[in-house]
């Protein structure tokens, strides 16, 4: 018998599983076979804190700490690039994202593969971070289970 039951075993999921772990007994319940099967091994790999709106931004904020604290995160970067026709938005990316601009020969030094005929506009960012995905959602797990909870795979609601 469970106190709490999370539905979803991706980094949503297994963050408050975690959290909630050592006040309840929880039973976190995935669909698929291993936890962040989808989004949270793509989508959340990336630390950037100056990614999202307002409330996203704040959460990055508030987590920069745990990650860094627990050796999730690795230097990676981020680029921005945009072609001639995409001026606008891209322009409107940097300022939102705090990005730097770079020329696209910049651009061609970190990257060398980029074709220099189909962009106009480079930035970069270096203070995004790579999040080790897998271990994150491990650790999560494994709180969940020191404390007498579960993580189901393979249980659809």
């Amino acid at each position: 018998m469970s106190d709490v039951i999370v539905i979803g075993g991706g980094i949503a999921g297994l963050s408050a599983a975690a959290r909630l772990a050592p006040d309840a007994s929880v039973t976190v319940l995935e669909r698929e076979s291993a936890t962040g099967y989808h989004a949270s091994g793509r989508s959340a790999a990336v630390f950037e804190p100056n990614y999202g709106a307002p409330s996203v931004r704040a959460l990055n904020r508030a987590s920069e700490a745990y990650l860094r604290q627990g050796g999730y995160l690795s230097p990676r970067g981020l680029m921005l690039l945009g072609k001639a026709e995409e001026q606008s938005a891209f322009e409107a990316d940097v300022a939102s994202m705090g990005l730097v601009p770079i020329s696209v020969a910049e651009a061609r030094e970190i990257i060398p593969v980029l074709d220099p005929a189909k962009l106009r506009y480079a930035a970069y960012h270096e203070g995004a971070q790579d999040i080790d995905t897998h271990r994150l959602l491990e650790d999560f797990a494994r709180t969940v289970r020191a404390h007498g909870g579960q993580v189901l795979t393979g249980h659809p609601v």
